[in-house]
C-alpha cells in the first residue's frame, strides 16, 4: 500500500506540480501518515487498558523522525521511483482514478482520526 501511495505522491508532484525534490515530500507524507495510523493504535490500546497515555513532543518527534530515515531507506535506497514507476505506470485509467479516490480517502481518514482520538483522549486526561 505504502509503495503504491509513494509512487503517486511522487509522480504528482514531479509530473504535475514540476518540483525539483518530489521523493522528500512523498517520504515525509508517507511518514506523518504513518505516525497518525500508529498513534491511533496507541491511543486505542491505552484507552482499552484503561491507562493514562503520557506523551510529548519531543516522544512524537523522534518517532516521525525514525519513520522518515525507514521510509528514506525504504524508497529512496531499496526501491527507488524507477522501480515503482515500472510496477504501476501501465495501470489504466478507471484503476487509477478509482486508486486515487482511495488514496484521498485513506489521507482524511487517517487524519481525522488521529485528531478525533487525540481529542478525545486528550479530554480524558486533562479530566483525571
Amino acid at each position: 500500500m505504502f509503495d503504491y501511495l509513494c509512487y503517486r505522491i511522487y509522480s504528482t508532484y514531479k509530473n504535475k506540480w514540476n518540483d525539483s525534490i518530489p521523493g522528500v515530500y512523498a517520504v515525509c507524507l508517507i511518514s506523518i501518515l504513518q505516525f497518525f495510523n500508529l498513534s491511533c493504535i496507541l491511543f486505542i490500546g491505552f484507552y482499552i487498558t484503561d491507562r493514562r497515555l503520557i506523551t510529548n513532543k519531543i516522544f512524537g518527534a523522534l518517532l516521525v523522525l525514525v519513520l522518515i530515515g525507514i521510509n528514506y531507506y525504504r524508497f529512496c535506497i531499496r526501491s527507488n521511483y524507477g522501480l515503482l514507476e515500472n510496477k504501476w505506470s501501465d495501470e489504466n485509467k478507471l484503476r487509477r482514478t478509482r486508486n486515487g479516490i482511495l488514496i484521498v480517502m485513506y489521507i482524511v481518514l487517517s487524519v481525522l482520526l488521529f485528531l478525533l482520538f487525540a481529542n478525545y483522549l486528550g479530554s480524558i486526561n486533562r479530566g483525571l
